[in-house]
């Protein structure tokens, strides 16, 4: 896989991290109690809470920190179509929510591989059944041929 297709795969998961960072941060270390029992490493007695850990939903987050762009969004959307489309995503969790683009593109991938498209053209150029692990001849992107191959010259 290319150093780009690497790259645009942890960007997509930047979001994902940073909601299940905010969970975490906010059902075990912000409350003081808990802050003092992970601090002394007495983290089975907070993770053994049965109430420990609770996700944040995805329309709390936009409604706690961005009241005016969800306000806007409301507003631009009529009742009907806010109820039956926009509600269902709001009142999932919000690593879900964050995990989906993260998940389409990684599935992309996959079926990209299986079918050989771009941007994995020409990666398998490799003899499983044979043993050979030498590259083809008539590959295009193979410069040298067998001919033409530097050889080392041993005393």
């Amino acid at each position: 896989m290319s150093d780009h297709l690497k790259l645009w795969g942890f960007i997509l998961l930047l979001p994902f991290l940073a909601a299940l960072g905010f969970d975490l941060y906010t059902n075990f270390y912000k409350n003081e109690e808990n802050k003092a029992k992970i601090e002394s490493l007495q983290i089975d007695s907070v993770l053994m809470d049965k109430e420990a850990y609770h996700a944040s939903d995805f329309g709390y987050l936009l409604v706690h920190y961005t009241p005016t762009i969800y306000e806007k969004a409301r507003a631009s959307v009529q009742e009907d179509t806010w109820r039956r489309w926009v509600d269902p995503i709001l009142e999932l969790y919000t690593t879900v929510v964050a995990a989906v683009p993260a998940v389409i593109f990684f599935l992309w991938l996959a079926i990209s591989r299986i079918f050989r498209d771009w941007p994995f053209i020409g990666k398998a150029t490799r003899a499983r059944h044979t043993g050979d692990s030498k590259k083809k001849a008539d590959e295009p992107f193979n410069k040298r041929d067998t001919e033409n191959r530097f050889r080392y010259k041993r005393k």
